[in-house]
């Protein structure tokens, strides 16, 4: 069950229970289909991945991107000033070049 917090209470109800919906199946977060995406990662930066794709077509604000288990981007206000810009010189780097050598 999802429980739902109402902006209005009604009946003194603040919560409200519900059964969970039915997952979207062309929504990719619900889905199980995977992505599949085709680049040149000789050429393509990490920034244009983010903000033509993550961004744009994904839909995504806050994106968080990881290679392996090397965080190598992430956006948001909680980011320290040396993370910020160690995520803005990663944006610049291509795809091609692999998390233990340039991440």
């Amino acid at each position: 069950r999802m429980t739902y917090c109402l902006e209005h209470p009604t009946k003194k109800l603040l919560l409200m229970p519900v059964e969970p919906f039915e997952p979207n199946p062309s929504c990719y977060v619900c889905s199980e289909t995977p992505l599949l995406l085709d680049v040149n990662t000789k050429v393509t930066k990490l920034k244009e991945v983010i903000d033509k794709i993550i961004k744009s077509k994904l839909g995504m604000n806050l994106p968080l991107v990881m290679i392996g288990s090397t965080l190598v981007f992430e956006d948001g206000d909680g980011l320290e000033e040396d993370e910020a810009a160690n995520y803005a010189l990663n944006l610049e780097k291509g795809l091609g070049r692999t998390a233990s050598s340039s991440y």
